[in-house]
């Protein structure tokens, strides 16, 4: 994949309301386990809710060694150099993501695959209060609870991000959807590929946003029309500046609309 090296103009980065100041902060650590970072269409959805501030986002070089190494023996038309590239763009993306200082703990940890503790290790390292992955029976609950930590499916882990702020999630798995371009997909295609990933409360609750999947072109807010109804059930809306913006009377939204636009020609 070719992502842009610097964040700021990143299809991760997102453009999320906080020029009002409302863009919610990271209230908990996730850790990603290898084995969710392995498959591409998923480890690209994480990398964009990464980029979210909805969570902080934690992984470590031994994770990225794990997942790389599995991709290669899989998929030996693939070259290490590529992967080691999605490696720094991935560490480069989100502040602070690598946990280091972990591997004096590993061996006081216990459990079922010993191969597993320098993941428990880092999560206890990083303050984590989730580790997502998809080998739950390897992470036992009665190990985690007295550490305060849940291992979470990644569609658990998704669907409740949903619930957080669906909006900015929906924002994020459209900019996901929308850099798939060789070929392209629409919505049902997009949604078939997560379905492939294991993600069925995911999948279901993103098509209960339906239209937020799509793509907004400048003018394409009607009050009063399908968008208006969906934004002001979820207390976001679109304007011709194809930015999301708190819900506000019409008479404020036309002017905060009016303002976003004559920014946008200013900087042209």
């Amino acid at each position: 994949m070719n992502w842009p090296r610097r964040p700021r103009n990143s299809k991760w980065a997102i453009d999320p309301r906080k020029c009002w100041g409302a863009a919610p902060m990271a209230s908990f650590t996730a850790l990603y386990d290898a084995c969710v970072l392995y498959p591409a269409p998923l480890r690209d959805l994480l990398m964009h809710l990464a980029m979210t501030d909805l969570f902080r986002a934690r992984w470590t070089d031994q994770i990225h060694d794990e997942w790389i190494g599995n991709v290669l023996a899989k998929r030996p038309d693939l070259k290490r150099d590529q992967l080691e590239r999605t490696r720094r763009l991935m560490n480069a993306h989100v502040l602070d993501c690598l946990v280091s200082g972990y591997e004096n703990l590993i061996d006081g940890l216990a459990l079922p695959d010993a191969n597993d503790r320098h993941v428990l290790a880092a999560a206890i390292r990083a303050a984590a209060d989730v580790i997502v992955t998809y080998n739950l029976d390897d992470f036992p609950k009665q190990t985690l609870d007295p550490l305060g930590i849940e291992a979470q499916h990644p569609d658990i882990f998704v669907a409740r991000l949903l619930d957080l702020d669906g909006p900015a999630v929906c924002a994020a798995a459209r900019r996901q959807r929308q850099s798939l371009r060789n070929p392209p997909k629409t919505v049902s295609e997009f949604l078939e590929i997560l379905a492939q990933q294991h993600l069925p409360q995911t999948v279901a609750k993103l098509q209960e946003f339906g239209a937020l999947l799509w793509a907004v072109t400048p003018g394409q807010w009607k009050v009063g029309g399908e968008n208006s109804i969906l934004s002001r059930k979820f207390g976001w809306e679109v304007c011709s500046s194809t930015r999301w913006l708190p819900y506000r009377s019409h008479s404020s939204r036309a002017r905060s609309c009016r303002k976003l636009s004559n920014t946008r020609q200013s900087l042209r």
